[in-house]
């Protein structure tokens, strides 16, 4: 019961829960829910939702209303300049068993997911268009002063938002 209601700080549980298929189309009852606390006790719920196509999008709380945004964002984001998405796919099959087949598709899946144009007007392929495609975006709902960049909003989501316990 105590983890339904508080769970460990900066602990992951991976959980099914038959609500979580009903925040859209797409959501299984699967996913992974941490609740990060920083070096200030600020502390921000996120949780990692496995969607029955394979992909896997993080969900966070800001001013009562839940955002999601897909993971392989997010760790193009954090990635290099030049990291290519060939790196990107080995860095996750390592570890892995050599045979498995439905991590290494799903991983592909989500690449692939950010070269198609229904995000946006162009294809999010560079960590650049990425950065300022998820700037854009928040910049609104963060309430951002208009002199910051696209990537001066996107790294305040990160620092602020997502998996804050980690170091910058």
């Amino acid at each position: 019961l105590r983890l339904l209601t508080m769970t460990r700080r900066n602990y992951p549980i991976a959980m099914s829960r038959g609500r979580w298929r009903q925040r859209g189309p797409g959501f299984t009852d699967c996913g992974l829910q941490i609740r990060c606390l920083s070096d200030d006790q600020r502390g921000i719920e996120n949780t990692l939702h496995y969607l029955d196509t394979g992909a896997i999008t993080l969900a966070f709380m800001f001013r009562k209303e839940m955002y999601f945004i897909p993971v392989i964002m997010i760790l193009k984001m954090l990635a290099d300049d030049n990291t290519s998405d060939r790196e990107i796919h080995a860095n996750l099959m390592r570890g892995t068993y050599k045979n498995n087949s439905a991590f290494d598709s799903n991983i592909k899946y989500m690449l692939r997911q950010l070269q198609k144009t229904f995000w946006c007007e162009k294809p999010l392929i560079t960590r650049q268009s990425i950065i300022d495609y998820v700037g854009s975006h928040f910049r609104t709902r963060l309430q951002r002063p208009p002199w910051h960049t696209n990537a001066d909003v996107a790294r305040y989501l990160l620092d602020n938002y997502i998996l804050i316990h980690l170091k910058k």
